[in-house]
């Protein structure tokens, strides 16, 4: 079930289950019952993954800081994402603000904002100094 959730998270799309083909007819009963209960467990599975996205978007927005937010909201897109609460659709808006420095003025301000976002959540998070970004995969790989 959460492999479905997984799933649409990397590949940026809602999967479509597929539906068995329909029965012969003059199936037995048994052939009958075992196909609806595969419908059954399709409907089951739509819904639960329906439901985890609408729960993957609170969490998102709920970890995204006010500045970040504000700049989400700021964007044309985010009246229908925010309305219909689609998170695939706020990870796309995240990604692209995120990656957006190239459009800005001043691009190497940017940068440096962005770096200096950087170095100091790790210096709150992690309590430690000033690290590159070298530095900081080094660490977690270990």
């Amino acid at each position: 079930m959460g492999l479905d959730t997984r799933d649409a998270i990397l590949n940026m799309k809602v999967p479509i289950f597929a539906l068995p083909a329909d029965l012969p007819t003059g199936s037995s009963a048994a052939e009958q019952c075992r196909w609806e209960k595969k419908i059954d467990g399709i409907a089951k599975q739509e819904d639960i993954l329906k439901s985890n996205l609408k729960i993957l978007y609170a969490v998102i927005w709920g970890q995204c800081s006010e500045r970040t937010r504000a700049h989400v909201d700021a964007s044309l897109e985010f009246a229908l994402v925010a309305s219909s609460s689609i998170s695939l659709a706020l990870l796309k808006s995240l990604k692209k603000e995120a990656f957006s420095f190239h459009s800005a003025k001043y691009q190497q301000l940017t940068k440096h904002e962005a770096e200096w976002l950087f170095t100091t959540t790790v210096k709150t998070r992690l309590h430690l100094t000033r690290l590159s970004l070298t530095d900081l995969l080094t660490l977690l790989m270990l």
